[in-house]
């Protein structure tokens, strides 16, 4: 088994290869699951141990039947912004304390002087630069 580690978050992470597995508690839910190069595990499982098994055999034994097709289009995150995997890698649309929406690259870099009243708008500017 690898060696996981805690964040602050209460998630549990292994770096592979440049990337990162990832086992999370789904929201609102005591089920675990897990996340790797963008693919989910298919269903829930128990306890964090049983969802980093799975995670290892998908990546480690190519058990590719244990994850989801990727989603792709925009997706909520759990702090209520958005999110989505271009060829260029990850954008984001997240709302200030101002109200207002802003977009972040996959460096996480903000695109200054671009601020929107929806989140809509953002994620329409965000899809001209994918």
């Amino acid at each position: 088994m690898c060696e996981w580690t805690e964040n602050d978050k209460g998630n549990y992470i292994y770096k592979h290869a440049g990337d990162v597995m990832t086992v999370f508690k789904k929201n609102g839910s005591e089920d675990w699951s897990g996340v790797y190069d963008g693919k989910f595990l298919k269903g829930s499982y128990d306890t964090a141990n049983e969802a980093q098994k799975a995670m290892e055999r998908f990546v480690f034994n190519d058990e590719s039947k244990l994850a989801k097709a990727p989603t792709s289009g925009w997706q909520e995150t759990k702090k209520g912004g958005y999110y989505k995997r271009t060829a260029n890698g990850i954008s984001t649309v997240k709302q200030a304390s101002s109200g207002k929406w802003y977009i972040t690259t996959n460096q996480g870099t903000f695109l200054e002087g671009c601020w929107f009243d929806t989140a809509d708008e953002a994620k329409r500017k965000a899809n001209a630069f994918a």
